[in-house]
């Protein structure tokens, strides 16, 4: 079986927000900011840019991000 992961490396944007699903489990919504810095060839100038990610952890995982 394969096994699909993404590792993303960056700063919360706000606290971590603890819900709990209908059928009782529990999910934590998370902000992430990530941003990645090059250099332009032709003017030599530094750029950047930031993304926003959402992320929704569930069950275990959304007890443990959620403290």
């Amino acid at each position: 079986m394969y096994d699909n992961s993404v590792r993303l490396i960056g700063f919360l944007g706000q606290n971590a927000e603890k819900r709990t699903a209908r059928n009782k489990t529990p999910y934590v919504i998370l902000n992430l900011a990530t941003t990645v810095r090059w250099r332009n060839k032709e003017s030599q100038e530094y750029l950047e840019r930031t993304e926003w990610h959402r992320l929704i952890t569930w069950g275990n995982l959304a007890k443990f991000a959620g403290t």
